[in-house]
């Protein structure tokens, strides 16, 4: 018998004896007759069992990967009906979270996730991006001059009669 082999049976053999080893994962009690891989890791039976069957489905999965994506979509397609009524059954599990309601930093109007509403968002951003007020100007200038034009069109197409006056 070698120094550390020793000195192992001296020290850790009466430990396990008297007190039980414990496992690292759960806290079970690891047998005596346990004298593998895992009960020198520290893990019980279904522990150590645990770990070794996550490691061959990880290996698997990542050899397979493309072959399986490609099954689960195809099932997913095949059966869209099934996926709606699980995501419908699965929200209705998750707990519905209600928060206080939020409202506007500027005009206080009720806001679903943002601070600003849409009104006082744009009425910020002109104020502070010249680049954005820039662009819905020039986007409003557009839209002014097709308005105007189709007016002054339908207005000639009447005769002049219930439109807007060129002027």
């Amino acid at each position: 018998m070698s120094f550390q082999l020793a000195a192992y049976v001296a020290i850790v053999m009466p430990f396990t004896r008297e007190f039980g080893m414990l496992c690292t994962e759960c806290g079970a009690d690891i047998t005596a007759q346990r004298n593998g891989k895992s009960k020198r890791a520290g893990l019980c039976t279904r522990c150590g069992r645990k770990i070794r069957i996550s490691g061959y489905f990880r290996s698997y999965y990542a050899a397979n990967r493309d072959r399986i994506l490609a099954k689960n979509r195809k099932w997913a397609r095949d059966n869209g009906e099934r996926v709606v009524e699980l995501r419908r059954r699965r929200s209705e599990r998750r707990p519905k979270v209600v928060g206080e309601p939020k409202f506007c930093i500027d005009c206080g109007t009720l806001v679903i996730r943002a601070e600003r509403c849409r009104r006082c968002y744009v009425r910020n951003r002109y104020a502070t991006d010249s680049d954005y007020r820039a662009r819905r100007q020039a986007s409003t200038r557009r839209w002014l001059q097709r308005k105007r034009s189709a007016a002054i069109a339908t207005a000639g197409d009447a005769g002049g009669v219930g439109g807007m006056a060129a002027s």
